[in-house]
């Protein structure tokens, strides 16, 4: 999302919906070259803002840290080792100065991993560890992030897009004999987070219904299919809840696969 803040008038404000088309652009490959390169370092970003002020610009950003990563970070980096000349990341930088005619970038890192609560964690982790075995196998750092994401869904701090890709993680992997597995295992998540998860004092959601639709030739069929999963109360018809909907598609050894989810809350 591109936006800009409203400050007083001796500031000169850029908008990027507003200008002119060269200046959107650079903002949305900006924007979009910034995501790609974290999420080739297994760091995936959740939201993003982008706003320019004056000859600065504000770089906002949301970070999940996969948990196979996180050891590796908490090494000392080497500044000796780091090149103005070899390093692709900083002279990616350095040309957003000509291409913005800005002075100054300014990024503000946020991490949500610190976001989850360990009593929630603990209790999702009891919840879904009968599904490692067979979901999970030889993936139990995947396991660990779907916990976590799920977590931080369940307090609304991701959309539904950030948990459909980890949805597509989880499938892509998965034989047909596992996909009736997989349906009932998201079934139960769905369960666990609208009907059970409210009974705990230390938390509360406010997901009202979740509704969650996968297409394609499931369980090895010959032919396409759909599969819905509805738990709680879904309208697409009023305008009294808040509607959360992404879709995604899924390449795996057995055709491509869509999925839908509509959150409501």
């Amino acid at each position: 999302m591109i936006q800009n803040y409203n400050i007083k008038n001796k500031f000169k404000t850029f908008s990027l919906l507003n200008s002119s088309s060269i200046l959107w652009t650079y903002g949305f490959s900006f924007l979009k070259s910034i995501e790609v390169l974290l999420f080739k370092k297994n760091i995936i970003v959740t939201k993003k803002n982008l706003h320019i002020i004056s000859n600065t610009l504000f770089l906002d950003l949301e970070l999940f840290f996969l948990t196979n990563k996180i050891s590796k970070f908490r090494k000392k980096l080497n500044l000796n080792s780091l090149d103005l000349n070899k390093n692709t990341f900083l002279n990616f930088i350095i040309k957003q100065f000509t291409l913005f005619k800005i002075n100054t970038i300014t990024f503000d890192f946020k991490i949500i991993n610190f976001k989850n609560k360990k009593a929630i964690l603990f209790y999702f982790f009891k919840k879904f560890k009968k599904v490692i075995p067979t979901l999970f196998n030889r993936r139990f750092t995947l396991f660990i992030d779907f916990i976590k994401i799920f977590s931080l869904l369940s307090m609304g701090q991701i959309s539904s897009k950030i948990f459909l890709l980890f949805l597509q993680k989880i499938f892509k992997n998965l034989t047909k004999k596992q996909h009736s597995q997989f349906l009932s295992f998201l079934k139960l998540c769905f369960k666990v987070l609208i009907y059970d998860f409210k009974k705990l004092q230390y938390t509360t959601t406010s997901i009202k219904g979740i509704k969650l639709i996968i297409s394609g030739k499931l369980k090895g069929k010959p032919r396409s299919s759909s599969s819905l999963i509805l738990v709680g109360n879904v309208s697409t018809q009023t305008f009294n809840s808040k509607i959360d909907y992404s879709k995604i598609h899924v390449y795996t050894l057995y055709g491509v696969f869509g999925i839908k989810i509509w959150i409501s809350y």
